[in-house]
């Protein structure tokens, strides 16, 4: 599984072009708005039901939003509702964010797991990537899919081989590509080619 994240303030005005090709690539586009309000995830989330209506369209944090639009998932920050208290409300997938095995225990019942930040990211400035010890114990208590998240690139994703990681969710790094669609066919290409037997190339094991 590989997964677009759309953080809206940081988001290139040249990669809007880059969206519709990315159809059938990405297995889904997260977007996200960590310093604004719901308005500015709806009005982009809209705007790329517009121009890439195939893309399935999942949205941090705003229940409000994944519902009106409606959206294919919701992604949870880590200091969210637990995932089982949206259950009545939500009936599509959720991603958790887990960073240690007691978040993980507080969102039991999610669809998948989403640990971070694996490498330096643009997202986490200033901070050290967390331990892979952690990245670790997750996947093998973890009661769904485990995704990886931070500074993921065609040349370091193969990193994870080994780990029993599902996919990646891909950020700030693959919209800076010189050319994204060919870097994110290439990191796709490689979850495939590594584990031939598993959809979408996954899980990495």
């Amino acid at each position: 599984m590989v997964i677009g994240v759309i953080d809206v303030p940081r988001f290139p005005h040249s990669a809007w072009s880059i969206l519709p090709s990315l159809q059938g690539i990405l297995d889904g586009l997260i977007v996200r708005d960590k310093e604004g309000l719901a308005p500015s995830v709806k009005s982009t989330a809209l705007k790329i039901r517009e121009i890439a209506p195939a893309l399935p369209l999942w949205i941090n944090s705003y229940v409000s939003v994944a519902l009106s639009l409606p959206a294919d998932g919701l992604a949870l920050p880590a200091n969210s509702a637990p995932a089982a208290s949206l259950r009545s409300i939500w009936h599509k997938p959720i991603m958790a964010s887990v960073h240690t095995l007691d978040e993980l225990a507080y969102h039991q019942g999610a669809d998948y797991y989403l640990w971070g930040h694996a490498f330096v990211s643009t997202s986490k400035p200033g901070l050290a990537p967390r331990s892979w010890s952690d990245l670790r114990q997750i996947v093998l208590q973890a009661s769904a899919p485990v995704l990886v998240i931070g500074g993921i690139t065609q040349d370091n994703v193969q990193a994870f081989r080994g780990m029993g990681i599902y996919g990646v969710c891909l950020s700030d790094g693959l919209w800076h590509e010189d050319n994204p669609i060919a870097a994110c066919e290439k990191i796709k290409s490689h979850l495939h080619s590594s584990y031939p037997n598993s959809p979408g190339g996954t899980p990495c094991d």
